[in-house]
């Protein structure tokens, strides 16, 4: 069983590990979900190793024999490009400046080309990339396998010019990611989408890897027959290299004063985003806890310390919401007297 079906199972399970701590954290620990939806935080940094991973595999695959070697040396080029856009082209490991280019024309300021389409606020553009980006996952990852599996002959003949399938169960990675890039719930669930497919295209260049080991060893199967499944030790060390890479990649950025100072920028303007979407939702004890993280740092703000009110008021802690309400007043009228 574990022989035959052991990649889908370790497959799967990296798809649940993943989908949990995402939901965790946006129900129970807000900032960990800001540590793992923001850039130069870790989440990003999956996102790079997962791509730059998928990029060294489909290079080896584009390099050997086989029928997608096309297909993998396209793959292996688009996984250099989205690796290298995640980190702006090295401007968020070494910190150099934008050329003036970029400045003007780049909606973030940044050294990439995919912010020249799309940056922090919604377009008529930005909404018609996502839906193709979410029908092209849901195409491929999806329905694709799916019409091979019930021997369409136009999908049969799509194959056969090579265009390489994902082995089906991965169908999970693709459609949540599908789902998530459309930002139907406007809490930057396009980041988790981007974990998922990057997870999906390392998974699916090993399976191909496998595959091609096991049609040129000298044991190779039978024509006909299915070569047995992925070994799952395969699918959890590729797992726990690029969430070991991640990890201290983020460490070692920290580690740097004038990266760290970055870094916690980021996080605070994740920490005002994030308390008014939490606030959107009515999800007033996580609300609270961001705009009291707010506060700390901004502590003569009187529309902070308002929303904490409304906060406070509606999860029922009158006391807290009226010293709050208290504490404003108190800085506008000694403004006023100022003044």
């Amino acid at each position: 069983m574990i022989r035959r079906y052991g990649d889908v199972l370790a497959a799967w399970t990296i798809f649940a590990i993943v989908a949990a701590v995402y939901l965790w954290s946006a129900f129970n620990r807000p900032l960990a979900y800001i540590w793992l939806t923001y850039e130069d935080l870790i989440g990003e940094w999956v996102q790079f190793w997962c791509f730059f991973v998928t990029f060294v595999l489909s290079l080896r695959l584009a390099i050997g024999r086989g029928r997608y070697r096309l297909f993998f040396a396209a793959l292996a080029l688009a996984a250099f490009y989205v690796s290298m856009e995640e980190i702006s082209w090295g401007q968020r490991v070494f910190a150099f400046e934008s050329p003036d280019f970029f400045k003007e024309n780049n909606l973030q300021g940044e050294t990439n080309l995919h912010n020249f389409l799309t940056g922090p606020f919604t377009t008529t553009l930005k909404d018609a990339l996502r839906w193709c980006v979410a029908l092209g996952l849901f195409g491929y990852g999806v329905f694709y396998p799916l019409a091979l599996k019930l021997k369409w002959r136009l999908f049969r003949w799509v194959g056969g010019m090579g265009l390489a399938p994902p082995p089906g169960y991965l169908w999970p990675f693709f459609a949540t990611a599908a789902f998530l890039e459309l930002g139907y719930l406007g809490f930057n669930e396009a980041e988790p989408a981007e974990v998922l497919v990057g997870f999906a295209l390392v998974l699916m260049s090993l399976h191909w890897q496998w595959r091609r080991a096991c049609e040129t060893s000298d044991t190779s199967v039978p024509p006909g027959v299915s070569p047995p499944g992925m070994p799952p030790t395969m699918c959890v060390m590729a797992f726990v290299l690029i969430v070991f890479l991640a990890e201290n990649t983020t460490l070692m950025m920290y580690a740097s004063p004038a990266r760290r100072e970055r870094m916690l920028s980021r996080i605070e303007n994740g920490v005002e985003k994030f308390a008014g979407r939490y606030k959107r939702y009515e999800q007033w004890e996580m609300a609270s806890e961001l705009y009291e993280q707010m506060l700390r740092k901004r502590s003569r703000s009187t529309s902070t310390l308002r929303n904490l009110a409304i906060c406070y008021d509606n999860a029922g802690d009158t006391k807290r919401s009226q010293a709050r309400i208290q504490s404003a007043l108190a800085i506008d009228l000694s403004r006023y007297k100022r003044d």
